[in-house]
């Protein structure tokens, strides 16, 4: 994630006329998440699949034409790194030392 991208999505977390604003606390809870996520990612990727099983454009039938008007619940976006987008990620250098 680009720095502008990652300042962006801090700006509207923090944006108290957000309907999901999350304050400080909140927030260090889901980085926090995050982080633990990526570091499972990390300690487990010998048992993901190397090469992606999608086909190009398996996306397009898991998301929305259109962005949404209102803001999701951080529940359901996080679970959607999963369902969604790990399906299509190739971890090529998984066997390295």
């Amino acid at each position: 994630m680009n720095m502008f991208l990652a300042y962006s999505v801090c700006v509207y977390l923090f944006d108290q006329s957000t309907p999901l604003a999350m304050d400080s606390s909140e927030f260090r809870k889901r980085g926090k998440e995050m982080i633990d996520y990526v570091a499972d990612y990390l300690e487990n990727i010998r048992d993901r699949q190397t090469v992606s099983g999608v086909e190009p454009g398996y996306l397009r039938e898991l998301v929305p034409d259109e962005a949404p008007r209102d803001a999701e619940q951080w529940d359901d976006v996080f679970h959607d790194i999963e369902r969604v987008i790990m399906p299509g990620v190739s971890t090529l250098q998984q066997h390295r030392g």
